[in-house]
């Protein structure tokens, strides 16, 4: 397969390039920023070619690739996380990226667009989730998200492109954001360092990040109906008890102090996703419980000292 990927030096783009590279009958256009510092993290592979171009000016790409694509996925996203998550007009810049990017989908012949959305989408939400839960976003990420998987699907509609909106919970995995909940945890937990946190009441589903590049690779390569896919583990619990898990896991001391953090503006967020559509169009279910994938990013760790 002939496969772009913008977001090329994102978390998700770098694990979803270095699984689809594995296979020399793919060849991959990763789409970077022009001088991207995080340009080393893509994996060199033969079947990996690079293109600096500005999310600002993916109407440009077209022109520069001379071969005709297969499958083009959409994963630059600025601002994914706050403050810049309410800053409309950063948001708004993200949304006509997104456009331009399905058109250059279209003019490079390419039927099958893939993008990644967001569980922001949803804003509030209260039990199950399935993908037709109302969407009220609370910020103007998850707006501007939302505005995008709508006008998106219209236009492949019209031009005959498979749409598929991974709308994605919660990943995790070795070289994800510093700040998340499970990379500042296990950061303070290896040093037995006191842990402030919310109360940790919510409900959560973690997604281990090999298994979302695997999810992403079947949409490529399967033939499944369009539209929205809730994308997680299909797990859930309460987030204490990941917490917990991942101090057990580490055999840290750290003190944990819950109810420290304030929940955000926005109020508390808690989800149960229903996976159901995912799991019959892929025939995929998950097989790394939350344990086992913090076990192997320890192991990798480790691994990378050595």
């Amino acid at each position: 397969m002939n496969i772009v990927i913008t977001g090329a030096t994102s978390f998700v783009g770098t694990n979803l390039i270095h699984r689809l590279a594995q296979k020399e009958n793919n060849q991959i256009w990763a789409v970077v920023r022009p001088n991207s510092a995080n340009r080393y993290k893509i994996p060199e592979f033969q079947n990996v070619r690079v293109i600096e171009l500005d999310m600002k000016r993916m109407k440009e790409l077209p022109g520069k690739i001379a071969e005709s694509m297969d499958v083009f996925f959409h994963l630059a996203w600025e601002g994914v996380r706050a403050p810049q998550r309410d800053d409309s007009d950063m948001q708004q810049q993200n949304y006509l990226a997104a456009l331009e990017a399905v058109e250059a989908c279209h003019k490079l012949g390419c039927k099958k667009f893939i993008c990644s959305g967001s569980q922001a989408e949803y804003g509030i939400m209260n039990g199950e989730v399935t993908e037709e839960y109302p969407c009220n976003p609370v910020t103007e990420y998850g707006k501007a998200k939302r505005k995008a998987c709508e006008e998106i699907e219209k236009y492949c509609q019209r031009n005959q492109i498979t749409f598929i909106w991974s709308r994605i919970f919660s990943i995790y995995g070795l070289g994800d954001f510093e700040g998340s909940l499970v990379m500042s945890c296990i950061k303070k937990m290896k040093k037995n360092e006191p842990v402030l946190l919310t109360r940790c009441v919510q409900e959560w589903d973690y997604l281990y990040i090999d298994e979302l590049a695997d999810i992403l690779e079947r949409f490529a390569e399967r033939v499944c109906v369009g539209g929205v896919y809730n994308v997680a583990s299909g797990r859930h619990c309460i987030l204490k008890e990941y917490v917990e898990t991942l101090k057990r896991v580490i055999g840290s001391d750290s003190e944990l102090r819950y109810g420290e953090l304030p929940y955000p503006n926005e109020g508390m967020v808690s989800f149960v996703p229903n996976i159901a559509k995912l799991e019959r169009e892929l025939q995929w279910q998950s097989e790394i419980t939350f344990e086992q994938g913090i076990r192997s990013m320890l192991q990798r760790w480790k691994n990378e000292k050595n």
